[in-house]
């Protein structure tokens, strides 16, 4: 019963709307019919017909407002895609001989008329006539190729009718003597039905129509019976072909202003013109201190040079986040891991993909990120595994701590000119304004067939949204330390087990390995120093870590790859951790209007 109501709840929010706002019709009830539908039209030599419409509505025992009609206002040209016939209407009088009430409530939407009879406040049961008088103007076909003749050619009874109509007439009647007459029926209009003709009046007739089948009904008249008048008007319809037609002259504009968008994108995001630099200083040099360097931008990238330690007092997350401008989950997992190698905390694994961490007292001093980190990791106990980490008490944890090292580079480090995930998201805006600007252009030219050139902003756009981490500018020493990153990242790329430099009191492969991590080359810096161990030129020492393939023996392979999955397993179980609060949103629409017919409310 719960499900049910639950049910019934959705389908009332559903409904409601279709059912409470003004001058939208209501489904109608299952019983209603129309008993006799009877059209008289009057057709005069410019084209215009005088209609009066006559229903005879059967609401039974189920009370009804009055009926709905749906008149169309345009419709597709077969031969001319760039164009709409356009049908003017004026709805006139609407009487009800039976006394029904006959208010009426007209709106235009998408291309159809909405004309609703009656009142809110009053119901009817049972048979009630109604005449809805009115004047159509765009129904003629002047010397139809095929035919000849000028041809009075409507569908007297729309598609769109809701409810069954058990007899349906039309007569038309023109300003000469009708020569041929035919009428259709169905929901393709492609059934035969009754017509006949007499002098200037034809009359048509066709039995159980509406419910999405209608009756067209054609007379046909000499050739020049109708003025030039008849006509009917037509209207510019835009489309997807008429708006962004390809030729050589849009082609070649779009394609042209493409390239310059794009390059322009691209000089802007080069690191040479964007990043400062100390000039006639060697890249990675910094001036000594009370060292005047005149500071200005190289006009083309500097060649790396081999660097055999990280640059000075620098944190792998640091030049992670230096390197690309965002401090991404990698670089928070290799600060973990970093933290861990100085002692600052212990990380055992207790599975395949489970790890426990043990907060210890490390010996050097930590900065703002670092013990934010430590801080909300260790906010439960000295104690946390990868499985509380997804508890939605942590909720932000990594989002935050990405936060302070984009601090850390900009305001404490400046090694950006400023806060790179500012820059980011202010790149990120434009980009989507550009698209924005892009497609607003392309419509306002496409009005003149020139829509084509607005793609040049949308690819623009686009660019600048994909490499929105490249717009931060980095300070002269930024660009410095980033030198000497990129000499770093050489050495551990591309050092032999022989070309390892030992630093005394150091174990350099533990030392390295958070940066090894952060540029994505752990197993291969792992291989070399199982290489050393088994020339006995190397023994590990685990104290920071207890796991699978080091702490009992060790295995280059096997302790590679558990430190991808720590890696990984402690990015997801921090996102989501973020995604347990952050809750979802679902979206619904309703349907449209279209279509000629009606029905009852």
């Amino acid at each position: 019963m719960t499900r049910l109501w639950k049910a019934l709840l959705v389908l009332v929010l559903a409904l409601g709307p279709l059912i409470l706002a003004p001058g939208v019709a209501r489904a109608a009830g299952e019983n209603w019919r129309i008993t006799d539908y009877r059209v008289v039209a009057t057709v005069d030599q410019a084209g215009t017909a005088s209609v009066q419409l006559t229903l005879d509505f059967d609401f039974g025992n189920d009370p009804g407002h009055g009926p709905y009609l749906t008149f169309p206002l345009r419709q597709e040209i077969g031969d001319d895609p760039d164009h709409w016939r356009m049908l003017d209407m004026t709805i006139g009088a609407v009487t009800s001989p039976t006394g029904a009430n006959t208010e009426v409530l007209q709106e235009e939407q998408d291309g159809n008329l909405l004309v609703r009879v009656g009142s809110e406040g009053r119901t009817f049961t049972g048979v009630q006539t109604y005449q809805v008088n009115y004047t159509i103007h765009g129904i003629i076909a002047r010397q139809q190729a095929q035919s000849g003749l000028d041809e009075v050619n409507w569908n007297a009874v729309g598609p769109g009718w809701e409810v069954p109509i058990d007899a349906a007439t039309a007569t038309v009647t023109g300003p000469a003597t009708v020569t041929r007459a035919a009428c259709f029926s169905g929901s393709t209009f492609s059934d035969p039905c009754e017509a006949a003709s007499s002098g200037a009046a034809a009359t048509f007739s066709t039995s159980n129509v509406g419910n999405g089948r209608g009756m067209q009904v054609t007379a046909g008249f000499p050739a020049g019976t109708f003025t030039p008048a008849a006509d009917a008007r037509v209207e510019r319809r835009f489309t997807v072909g008429n708006m962004f037609p390809l030729t050589p002259w849009t082609g070649g504009v779009a394609a042209a202003l493409s390239a310059l968008g794009l390059a322009a994108v691209f000089r802007r995001t080069r690191r040479s013109a964007r990043d400062q630099v100390y000039l006639g200083l060697t890249p990675g040099v910094v001036p000594a201190p009370g060292q005047e360097s005149a500071v200005g931008y190289e006009t083309h990238e500097a060649p790396v040079a081999v660097q055999f330690s990280p640059p000075r007092g620098a944190r792998p997350g640091e030049l992670g986040t230096l390197t690309d401008a965002s401090a991404d989950n990698k670089d928070v997992s290799a600060t973990v891991i970093d933290l861990a190698v100085r002692g600052h905390l212990r990380i055992t694994q207790t599975g395949n993909r489970d790890w426990a961490f043990t907060r210890l007292q490390g010996p050097d001093q930590l900065v703002d990120y670092e013990r934010q980190l430590l801080n909300r990791m260790f906010s439960a106990g000295s104690e946390v595994t990868t499985d509380d980490l997804r508890d939605s008490s942590y909720a932000g944890m990594l989002s935050d701590v990405q936060g302070a090292l984009h601090r850390r580079v900009s305001t404490e480090l400046r090694w950006f000119t400023a806060n790179p995930a500012t820059v980011r998201a202010l790149a990120f805006v434009a980009g989507i304004g550009i698209v924005g600007a892009g497609v607003g252009l392309g419509f306002l030219f496409g009005l003149f067939g020139w829509g084509l050139v607005g793609v040049a902003g949308v690819i623009t756009g686009l660019a600048v949204i994909t490499m929105n981490n490249r717009f931060g500018s980095r300070t002269a020493a930024g660009s410095a330390v980033l030198a000497q990153t990129r000499g770093f990242e050489l050495y551990l790329r591309t050092a032999e087990a022989d070309q390892i430099r030992f630093e005394e009191g150091i174990d350099v492969f533990s030392r390295y390995l958070p940066y090894a991590i952060m540029f994505g080359v752990a197993e291969r810096w792992t291989k070399v120093f199982a290489q050393l161990a088994e020339q006995g030129r190397y023994a590990f020492n685990p104290y920071w870590y207890i796991g699978y393939g080091y702490g009992y023996g060790f295995n280059h392979h096997t302790f590679a790859s558990s430190m991808d999955s720590l890696a990984s397993t402690m990015s997801s179980s921090m996102q989501h951790a973020t995604a347990a609060t952050s809750g979802g949103s679902g979206f619904s629409g309703g349907g449209g209007f279209g279509g000629g017919g009606g029905g009852g409310w």
